[in-house]
């Protein structure tokens, strides 16, 4: 993730300032049974990436059911003008996520991104629209509810 993009980037892959990328993380997810079954806790945890990347190599199921990005937008101001871009962002992520195979096995079979707010309907009916187009656009499921 880099300003409002993102891109899976390779192991090797510098940044412009000569360091690895970090390694994302997802908000939520739901974990296949049988890659938890099939695998070292090591593994399935990801803490030690070196071991993840060493079990990827041999798993035959796909580790993910479900990836999801949660954004909450408080009201303690007006909307971010760039709300939008940040959300876009996580749409890129999931669909990324989605698209990303392992020994021919996708990564990830569903995957979505939830919006909150608390701000009025009348305040976040612009960004709910912006939303729907985004999730049209993207075919990624997107929940947009305002308190």
């Amino acid at each position: 993730m880099r300003g409002y993009g993102f891109r899976i980037a390779s192991d090797r892959e510098k940044t412009s300032k000569g360091g690895l990328y970090k390694r994302g993380h997802y908000d939520l997810v739901i974990l296949n049974p049988n890659f938890i079954k099939d695998n070292p806790m090591d593994a399935v945890c990801g803490k030690d990436y070196h071991i993840f990347r060493l079990q990827m190599c041999k798993i035959k199921v796909e580790p993910l059911i479900w990836a999801c990005e949660i954004l909450y937008f408080p009201r303690v101001k007006k909307l971010p003008q760039k709300a939008i871009r940040i959300i876009q962002q996580d749409v890129l992520k999931i669909k990324d996520t989605l698209r990303y195979k392992v020994n021919h096995h996708k990564f990830c079979r569903i995957g979505s991104v939830h919006v909150f707010t608390n701000h009025p309907y009348n305040e976040a009916a612009g960004l709910k629209q912006e939303t729907a187009k985004l999730a049209k656009n993207h075919e990624i499921e997107i929940t947009f509810t305002t308190a």
